[in-house]
């Protein structure tokens, strides 16, 4: 919602307060000679003098106090203001910005309302990445923080160890690139209001180096269980770590020989496999390399 300040240029009441739109807002002041006639007219912006007409259609409602006579309107054509301490009620719903409106009455007092007004937001609790994963693939998000001034934010992800800003990341979201690996990585907040702009900066998350895959657990397959032809072999454990993470492959054998087409995860055992030893070999490839490593061997019983 836009935000508005009002000046009483005469009389009593605050000075360089500020409205929201939509949020009703009582002003109270003294009429300083006489009944006064308001009228609400526009100062253009490119002259900064009052138009000749008025009234002028003013988004935003009135409401008299009783001791000027009961008034609510979309727009005031006049009302006419006794002597001493008055008050309205305004609320305002101004969507143009850069435009000045002015109540002007006849006894030497005008109230001006001007779009904008207000603060620059202002981080009270800075913004925090986290991250699913370092590797590259990982996908790292922002929050936006704690802030006054109820900002829009845009994002801007960076590369602390580059210098440098990474080019399309405009989102509160952003995944790992392998140009990222080894690298610190923030993201730049842009707080914006109609007053104003304030950049601030979230946490670095440090992403895992690039490395060939390297085994962590060595591929296994239950040998106190017995085994049958039509049987189906599983493979525990075989775990593989390197940046990026690796794709894993399985290739099954019958002794040292491979078995045609066996490239799943798990195997059937087939009458061919009686009385031999089974096995399976994983593979783990990444763009630095590729590593394999054979299970153990399980016997097929006729």
């Amino acid at each position: 919602m836009a935000s508005y300040t009002y000046t009483q240029l005469y009389g009593s009441g605050s000075i360089g307060e500020t409205i929201s739109s939509g949020v009703e807002k009582v002003f109270t002041f003294t009429n300083p000679s006489g009944s006064s006639y308001f009228t609400m007219e526009t100062i253009p912006t490119s002259s900064g003098f009052y138009e000749a007409s008025s009234p002028k259609n003013f988004s935003g409602s009135f409401i008299v106090s009783a001791s000027m006579g009961l008034v609510t309107s979309s727009y005031i054509a006049s009302i006419v203001v006794q002597p001493g301490t008055q008050s309205f009620k305004f609320t305002p719903a101004i969507t143009v910005t850069g435009t000045t409106y002015r109540l002007r009455g006849t006894g030497g007092y005008s109230l001006e309302i001007s779009s904008g007004g207000g603060s620059a937001p202002v981080n009270i609790a800075g913004p925090e990445v986290t991250f699913n994963n370092l590797y590259v693939g990982g996908i790292l998000t922002t929050t936006n923080g704690t802030w006054t001034g109820s900002p829009t934010f845009t994002y801007q992800w960076y590369n602390v160890s580059e210098g440098e800003q990474i080019a399309g990341a405009t989102n509160n979201t952003y995944t790992l690139l392998t140009a990222d690996a080894g690298d610190e990585i923030n993201c730049i907040l842009t707080a914006t209001n109609a007053a104003g702009s304030t950049i601030t900066n979230s946490n670095n998350i440090n992403s895992l180096p690039l490395a060939a895959p390297t085994i962590d657990t060595e591929p296994f397959i239950d040998n106190e269980e017995t085994y049958y032809v039509g049987n189906t072999i599983e493979i525990l454990d075989n775990t593989w770590n390197g940046n990026p993470l690796p794709t894993l492959t399985y290739q099954w054998r019958r002794g040292n020989a491979n078995i045609t087409g066996a490239t799943n995860n798990t195997y059937d055992a087939t009458e061919t496999d009686e009385e031999r030893t089974i096995l399976v070999r994983c593979t783990a490839t990444n763009s630095q390399g590729t590593d394999f490593s054979d299970s153990n061997g399980v016997y097929i019983n006729p």
